[in-house]
């Protein structure tokens, strides 16, 4: 009768046991799965915010003319940096208009501010879709870091063929955000020191305003990598 007793515990020990085991196994299946569905939402929301805020990026270089503008203000540096060097000494011209130099390089300069305001503005719609771009990074790194705990290793790192892993995107969406953040600091710094008495101001202009291919080949590349992914339904994922 004891022998008896002992072996029918020791039954529903073990029966308890599996239950418990079997049911914290669903529980951590049901939360990795829970981690990762809002993880993705997330990550999905940022790159379609950021393939818009690149389209407006693109676009807003086009209705800026740039390249018409940038050339402008680099004739007009041109201008300002000859009528500074020319020798005006022996010119008949000099003896009735004394202060011709100053005069021009007043209009030059005057000129060049209406240019350089141009530039301004276009620099602050890009700060602001870099502001943008920022943004929804900063949501995702968030969300990550809230339920990161919550997945597991395999979970982090897995991907399929059409989709890239959690831990691939969340470096692409850090390298999109300093890229873009790069662009403009370097647009800023360009403006905010141009010498007109330095040759080779423009063409920084030219070389650094106009080109942005770098980016170009960063955001086409990675959209190309999750272009599945962000028209993908989350809620069928496994």
């Amino acid at each position: 009768m004891s022998n008896s007793s002992i072996s029918f515990d020791n039954y529903t020990a073990v029966t308890v046991s599996t239950k418990l085991s079997t049911t914290s196994t669903r529980t951590n299946s049901s939360t990795i799965c829970e981690a990762r569905e809002k993880i993705l939402s997330q990550f999905q929301k940022s790159f379609i915010e950021i393939d818009h805020q690149w389209k407006l990026w693109e676009n807003s270089f086009k209705e800026a003319e740039l390249d018409v503008h940038v050339k402008i203000l680099s004739n007009l540096i041109d201008n300002a940096q000859s009528c500074q060097n020319a020798n005006l000494g022996r010119a008949n011209l000099i003896k009735h208009f004394p202060d011709i130099r100053e005069k021009l390089l007043f209009k030059i300069e005057r000129d060049i501010e209406e240019e350089k305001d141009l530039l301004s503005s276009l620099l602050k719609t890009l700060q602001n879709i870099y502001s943008s771009v920022s943004s929804q990074c900063d949501n995702s790194f968030k969300i990550f870091e809230k339920y990161k705990l919550d997945l597991s290793s395999v979970a982090e790192t897995q991907k399929t063929e059409v989709w890239p892993s959690i831990s691939q995107m969340l470096q692409w969406l850090k390298e999109l955000e300093k890229a873009f953040e790069n662009e403009c600091l370097v647009r800023e710094f360009v403006l905010e020191n141009m010498d007109l008495h330095e040759p080779s101001t423009t063409e920084n202009l030219m070389k650094i305003w106009c080109d942005y291919s770098k980016l170009r080949i960063l955001v086409n590349d990675v959209m190309t990598f999750v272009s599945f992914f962000i028209q993908a339904d989350l809620t069928k994922i496994s």
